[in-house]
């Protein structure tokens, strides 16, 4: 490869990179995201460590974070009004855990998606989680 060949590989990859990050920007602008403690609270946990639902809930699969510049958050849409995971959010962790980036997690869930006649899996969740289920199963099927 020519230099001049490196140089466009390079400029391409800082050019996604700028883009993913203006994206995480935007989503956390956008998209309710809730510390640790914010989790806790709503889900009426009395520990005396703020972090101990969350993070449990996280470690097992049940709900993800995200780093941001500010620390881990946890995206809003994947709690129920009660303030408990989403019960088909598990599922859908677990079918979209190919790469383990918690980022392309929440882009998936942000997307406008085919399967879901255009609209966001993050939108539809709420109402219809289990056609988010099965948009995720879709999505990881292996292409003939």
């Amino acid at each position: 490869m020519v230099q001049d060949d490196v140089d466009k590989v390079i400029e391409a990859s800082r050019y996604q990179a700028r883009l993913r990050l203006r994206w995480q920007s935007d989503f956390c602008q956008t998209c309710t995201m809730l510390l640790a403690e914010q989790v806790n609270e709503l889900a009426g946990a009395t520990s005396n460590n703020g972090n101990t639902t969350a993070a449990r809930w996280a470690k097992e699969g049940r709900i993800f974070r995200v780093k941001t510049r500010r620390g881990l958050r946890y995206p809003g849409f994947q709690f129920t009004v009660n303030g408990q995971p989403a019960p088909e959010m598990e599922t859908v962790l677990a079918l979209l855990r190919s790469d383990e980036d918690p980022w392309d997690i929440a882009f998936w869930m942000d997307t406008e998606n085919a399967l879901l006649d255009g609209r966001k899996p993050a939108e539809v969740l709420q109402h219809d989680p289990q056609r988010v289920v099965d948009a995720a199963r879709r999505e990881m099927e292996p292409v003939d």
